[in-house]
This record gives C-alpha cells, sequence and structure tokens, in this order.
C-alpha cells in the first residue's frame, strides 16, 4: 500500500476561491447534492475537493478545480471542507476532471471561455440569452460559423477546443432577428429546426424580400406542421407570390438551385 495523496481538512470556508473558466453553478444540482448530503453528514463519507494553490506576496490562494457545489454543500451545512492539493492544473485540465465525472454539455464550455474574457464566447452566451426561444445549439454555432449550412451538420468540438470565431456577428444578429420574425405564425412553429431551415433559405437568395414574406404571412398566416424542408419552401413560396406579378416571383426552380448551393458549402 502507498500513500499518494495527503487529504486536508478546514472549516475556513473563505479560503477557498472558485476558478475562473470552471462552469457555472447548476441550481438544480445544488439542491440534489443538498439533500443527499443530509442523509449522509452522519455516515462518515465526506467527498473531497481538488484545490490548486498559487502564492502570491500576502497569501496562498486556494482555487477549487473540481468540487464547486460540494464546496457550497458543505458550507451551508456547517461541515467540514476535505480536500487535496494538485500541483498545477489549469482550465483545460479541469474541464477534463469534470467531463470524466459529469458530462459538460456545450453551453458549459461557453460560459468556461467566455469567463476567461474570450469576446466570441461572451457573445454567443449574450446570443442565447437574448434569442432564448431558439432552443437548437446548432442554430446559434451555425449561423455563426456559415449561417446557411446544414445546422446539423455542425460540429460542436470548434466550441470546445476554445477556437470559436463569428464569421459577421452582426450578420448573424440581424438573420436571428429575421427568424424571430415569424413568431406569429399559426399551426406550425416558427422555431421548429425544418421551418427554420426552409426560412434560412429564402433569407440566402438574393432577390428574397423579407417585409415582404412577413407582410404576407401576416394576411395568411396559417402554415400546416410539414414533414420537410421542400414543403415548408412550397407552402411559403405559394404565399410570398400570392398576388404578386410575374416577373417578379420567386421562382421554385431557383431556390432549389439556392438550396443545392447552399448544402455544397
Amino acid at each position: 500500500m502507498e500513500k499518494i495523496k495527503e487529504i486536508y481538512q478546514t472549516y475556513d470556508y473563505d479560503m477557498f476561491q472558485f476558478m475562473q473558466g470552471n462552469r457555472a453553478i447548476n441550481q438544480k444540482k445544488l439542491k440534489r447534492m443538498l439533500k443527499r448530503m443530509k442523509n449522509l453528514q452522519d455516515s462518515g463519507i465526506m467527498p473531497f475537493l481538488l484545490i490548486r494553490v498559487t502564492n502570491t506576496k500576502k497569501t496562498n490562494i486556494y482555487e477549487i478545480l473540481d468540487g464547486q457545489h460540494t464546496y457550497l454543500v458543505m458550507k451551508s451545512l456547517g461541515l467540514p471542507i476535505n480536500f487535496y492539493i494538485c500541483k498545477d492544473e489549469g482550465i483545460n485540465e479541469v474541464r477534463i476532471i469534470n467531463s470524466d465525472m459529469t458530462n459538460w454539455n456545450i453551453w458549459d464550455y461557453v460560459v468556461s471561455n467566455a469567463d476567461t474574457g474570450n469576446e466570441n464566447y461572451i457573445k454567443l452566451l449574450k446570443l442565447k440569452e437574448t434569442y432564448s426561444h431558439f432552443y437548437q445549439t446548432e442554430l446559434f454555432v451555425g449561423l455563426a460559423i456559415n449561417k446557411y449550412r446544414d445546422l446539423k451538420t455542425v460540429k460542436k468540438d470548434i466550441i470546445k477546443n476554445g477556437k470559436f470565431e463569428f464569421k459577421n456577428y452582426y450578420e448573424v444578429l440581424k438573420t436571428l432577428d429575421q427568424l424571430s420574425d415569424f413568431k406569429f405564425i399559426q399551426g406550425a412553429k416558427y422555431t421548429d429546426y425544418l421551418f427554420i431551415r426552409a426560412i434560412l433559405y429564402f433569407i440566402s437568395y438574393k432577390n428574397y424580400d423579407h417585409e415582404r414574406m412577413i407582410s404576407q404571412l401576416r394576411k395568411y398566416p396559417n402554415i400546416v406542421k410539414a414533414t420537410s424542408i421542400d414543403e415548408y419552401i412550397q407552402i411559403l413560396l405559394k404565399k410570398y407570390n400570392y398576388n404578386k406579378k410575374q416577373n417578379e416571383k420567386l421562382d421554385w426552380y431557383k431556390l432549389q438551385k439556392q438550396k443545392e448551393k447552399v448544402n455544397s458549402k
């Protein structure tokens, strides 16, 4: 048997700090852990934290690498903090540690990078908060990288590795505003993936008039829920072209060509 690590214990809760860039506190998880720990506190089973110590001129800083929720639970119950000290794990190592214990979702990575001051991630997080009615992660990331590609093919690794950058932030804002303009439609949902894809094909077409589309749909807001992108395109095209001069109508064939062009990107 070999001694690997020394476990320390303290009631000095103020000596610890959360590490910048670690995942945000999950309130549901916190409540669940609090309830569990109340049942376990008499058993002698106590979890521990991973700590990194940074030396400064005045004092040592004890950063929590892993165990933020545990720390808050133990503090709220007045229980001692058990911890062991790691040498120099940074935020990337913390992500690996946390991913092994509880998988980070894509927005954990966004929050983590935003907390380090990365402007692209800060903007991405703000978009999700502002346009929270759109629930698809791929929408925000896909529009940011290339707004007309197949959203489901968007690789999220670019978010995880910290190299995400907006191609054109203000163009993304404009597109999200345009997609939000359809919230009044009836029948189909404007947040439906297939509907969004259909609208993106219209938006990408140079002769598309967004104001006309919205005006026409306000007159005829009922849209049958479709089972394919092409079906939505046909429904929207019919409404868009209604009472429009022949030479000003959008052409189904040209829209299909545009769709092929977009999908080839």
